[in-house]
């Protein structure tokens, strides 16, 4: 490679650092491949509003007879605190919203009784949820979790619990406004037509939120598990697709590979710690969840960068 060849590998190769630098203070490492990130949430239980008849929701409004029943609506504010046990910060902060809709009850685990629930993409999709605060997503079909990179931290939820202070938010508004401010990060999507192995369940599951709200964080009622796509990465990493295993919940007879582009697995907690101003608005418990995901080995990103450079620099010799 002669002189000008090695200074446009140089260019390239800082131009590649430059545009991971979102990523930054976010350790995508150790590798090979994981990352597991922790996050704390907040979680409430809404119905939807279809105002003029026409089969299609047009607000929500806070559950308020004690029970998760099907085509009730599930809400969490969420809080990415960690990546691989580093903590995300303290400049930065991901934060984000989840949308889902209860399907149908099922015996999942086998125990016997049909006490495990099954949900679905919300139908008024997550735009209606989101616009209320003057944001919204790209394409929020089917999208279940969306997530912004913020600059100027504002939120505070941790340690499975809410925490109060001039850093969290007291109303649904103030929530949503938090957790969408900055970078749209990712957007992931529950589409079985995409992937046939995509799922959200609870196993073990208390639908009886009068029960949840009135108890401590310490407390689980319900084990969630979920396998989704990648409809949106705006990371900075070239997140792998179909590459983490989400046995036993897919696979087989759901004809799918066994395999999902992100991981999600945690459980619902008390949330005796949420202010009465949240609980009036439909919050009823907090939760803590592991959200894994794969990137390619740095060596591997590195060969094949410097490949496509290299290609690139004999095809212009091939044209001159």
């Amino acid at each position: 490679m002669n002189r000008n060849g090695i200074k446009r590998l140089t260019a390239a190769l800082t131009l590649a650092l430059a545009a991971s630098s979102a990523s930054a203070t976010i350790n995508w490492g150790p590798y090979p491949l994981t990352t597991v990130f922790q996050d704390d949430n907040i979680d409430g239980v809404f119905n939807y509003v279809d105002s003029n008849g026409d089969g299609v929701p047009d607000s929500l409004t806070p559950d308020t007879d004690g029970n998760i029943d099907v085509n009730d609506v599930l809400v969490a504010i969420f809080e990415l605190n960690s990546a691989n046990g580093v903590p995300i910060g303290p400049d930065q902060e991901l934060t984000g919203v989840t949308v889902i809709q209860f399907d149908h009850f099922a015996d999942i685990d086998g125990s016997g009784g049909a006490n495990d629930m099954v949900f679905r993409p919300f139908d008024g999709g997550m735009n209606l949820l989101l616009n209320t605060v003057g944001v919204s997503i790209p394409d929020d079909t089917n999208a279940v979790v969306a997530a912004w990179l913020d600059d100027s931290p504002d939120l505070e939820i941790s340690a499975d619990a809410f925490n109060g202070g001039s850093n969290s938010c007291a109303t649904l508004a103030s929530c949503l406004t938090q957790a969408t401010d900055g970078m749209l990060w990712e957007v992931d999507i529950l589409d079985t037509t995409i992937d046939p192995d995509n799922f959200w369940i609870a196993l073990n599951a208390q639908t009886n939120t009068d029960v949840v709200v009135a108890s401590d964080p310490a407390l689980a009622f319900g084990n969630v598990n979920a396998g989704l796509s990648i409809l949106y990465n705006g990371t900075g990493k070239n997140l792998l697709t179909d590459s983490i295993s989400c046995f036993p919940y897919c696979g087989g007879v759901f004809a799918g590979v066994g395999n999902v582009d992100v991981l999600l697995s945690g459980s619902i907690k008390g949330g005796n710690v949420l202010p009465g101003s949240l609980v009036d608005e439909g919050f009823v418990a907090t939760s803590d969840f592991d959200t894994t995901k794969r990137v390619p080995e740095p060596a591997s990103l590195a060969l094949f960068g410097i490949g496509m450079i290299g290609f690139r620099l004999l095809q212009g010799r091939a044209k001159a």
